[in-house]
């Protein structure tokens, strides 16, 4: 929860909106993380998952945790 904090607090001091992207460079937590965020922050946030090894790319792929 405070990572999501941190982020959440990150995206609105820097004014982030609609228009703009969330991006998740790893897999795994990194995604979910980013996924939580763009979700919470506000609905219709675009997430872009950029998985750095074949294992964070499978897991990215799958499962839909976070309704990406």
């Amino acid at each position: 929860m405070a990572a999501a904090e941190s982020v959440l607090r990150e995206m609105a001091r820097a004014g982030m909106t609609r228009e703009d992207h969330v991006l998740a460079l790893g897999g795994g937590v990194v995604g979910d993380l980013a996924g939580l965020c763009a979700h919470l922050y506000q609905r219709g946030v675009p997430i872009v998952q950029l998985p750095t090894t074949v294992v964070a790319q499978v897991d990215s792929a799958y499962g839909g945790k976070t309704g990406v």
